[in-house]
């Protein structure tokens, strides 16, 4: 929790949601997107370092994939001012030219077009890690004085590049909804601009006129007049068209565009019109329906995505000392190897996708529920680990860690209530003990003869 929390207030602090709100808009249209993300050349407001987030547009990168099919190559072209150079290269490290531009304030913030390479490294020594025997080298080239910025390496690959699907294997570009709609989306446009020009006619129609001596051709531009040959009068001239027919042929197409980006499963709430006739229920299985449709697409996310952002910004933040110290458990575990961390999802989709497993936890204890109910029988209860059921239920609903206590926590706190209990009914046994000899006291007393000497 504590690391989660420090790292949502990190992000939060940069350009990342915005960043991720671009990247999901691509995903979705292109059926590809991409993220970059790593140290910003610029501190934070706090002076020590920032992490930088930035979306790829979608035609500004090429990628090529490793034999598994993740991609682990990336040519991206991008433009920086000779002020953005120097923040990001420093001064040493761009052209000469560019350091004589950003001394004249009309060419300091005139863009100019440079390429970063990000690929594996084949000759490296993995038994060093400076810059130059990193996992994935990293190149900087000035385009246009063909000059070579930086070089450098990362320990992991920078960039996040997502697919929605993949039709051929031979490609890494992914195919998405919006290479579905695109041919709806071009027909509504061409619609429109119809419509457009049909609208100004019937604003602002021709005319026809009687003027004997001027004949030309017939134009039917919005208010343009007509001559005719012979006649007495100015009318307008009237097409036939209908403009019912054009926004049916609209709207028809708006829904095919819907329904290929999902919106009629995705809108799980009824209508306003509609609000009240739809149970809670009802709502429920709505949503569980959409999250089954968007599984596929979102599994696809957290491994080609969410999961390598995740251990990149992870990693970062460690090697920055800005993490609370791992337990000793876990880096020894870490030091011999044994399994990794992983990232739990609590997002209102990734809960939907652990939602099978939390019917069936609850379905059951509902039906031993009904059974001790009928039976009056409560050792149907052994069958299932109560304590661990509550927290499977509780980890799929999101429930944060720090509101569970840990079992030992647990058992402690039974024990004491176990031990005040069992004080409790010593106690009770004591007073009714004390209550019954009470008048066997007192006959004992009378029974004993009295001192001498008393009256």
């Amino acid at each position: 929790d504590a690391c989660a929390k420090t790292m949502q207030d990190k992000l939060s602090a940069t350009t990342t949601p915005r960043a991720f709100n671009e990247k999901y808009r691509q995903f979705c249209g292109f059926g590809t997107g991409a993220l970059f993300v790593d140290q910003s050349p610029l501190p934070g407001l706090d002076g020590r370092y920032s992490l930088l987030s930035r979306s790829l547009p979608i035609a500004s990168y090429c990628i090529a994939e490793d034999a598994t099919g993740m991609v682990d190559t990336m040519y991206r072209e991008l433009d920086l001012s000779p002020r953005q150079a120097i923040q990001h290269f420093g001064a040493e490290g761009v052209h000469q030219t560019v350091r004589d531009q950003n001394q004249h304030s009309h060419f300091r913030h005139i863009p100019a077009p440079y390429v970063h390479c990000v690929y594996p490294r084949s000759d490296r020594d993995p038994y060093r890690e400076d810059q130059s025997n990193m996992a994935y080298a990293s190149c900087y080239v000035d385009i246009t004085h063909k000059h070579l910025c930086s070089e450098g390496g990362y320990r992991w690959f920078p960039y996040m590049v997502s697919r929605w699907e993949k039709l051929r294997t031979w490609s890494p570009w992914g195919f998405g909804p919006g290479h579905i709609a695109l041919p709806e989306v071009l027909t509504l446009n061409n619609i429109e601009v119809d419509v457009l020009k049909a609208l100004q006619i019937y604003v602002r129609p021709p005319y026809w006129s009687d003027d004997p001596e001027a004949v030309g051709r017939v134009s039917l531009l919005p208010g343009r007049v007509n001559t005719i040959a012979k006649g007495a009068r100015l009318e307008p001239m009237r097409g036939p068209g209908d403009f019912n027919v054009s926004h049916l042929a609209q709207e028809e197409r708006r829904q095919r565009i819907r329904q290929a980006f999902y919106m009629d499963q995705l809108i799980t709430l009824p209508a306003i019109e509609q609000t009240g006739k739809m149970t809670a229920y009802e709502v429920a299985q709505r949503v569980a329906y959409m999250s089954r449709l968007m599984g596929p697409a979102f599994m696809g996310l957290l491994s080609e995505f969410l999961n390598p952002f995740i251990d990149n910004v992870f990693a970062t933040m460690l090697e920055n000392d800005e993490l609370p110290r791992p337990p000793d458990e876990v880096t020894e575990a870490a030091t011999l190897g044994y399994g990794k961390i992983t990232v739990d999802y609590q997002g209102p989709l990734a809960r939907a996708q652990r939602s099978d497993t939390l019917e069936a936890i609850e379905g059951t204890l509902d039906a031993m529920h009904r059974y001790v109910t009928t039976s009056q029988d409560t050792t149907i209860y052994d069958v299932m680990d109560l304590d661990e059921a509550m927290r499977s239920i509780g980890k799929v609903r999101g429930v944060p860690a720090k509101v569970l206590r840990d079992e030992k926590e647990v058992a402690a706190r039974r024990q004491q209530r176990e031990a005040a209990a069992q004080e409790a009914q010593q106690t009770q046994t004591m007073i009714e003990g004390a209550k019954a000899l009470g008048p066997a006291s007192q006959m004992v007393k009378a029974l004993q003869p009295a001192p001498q000497g008393a009256a």
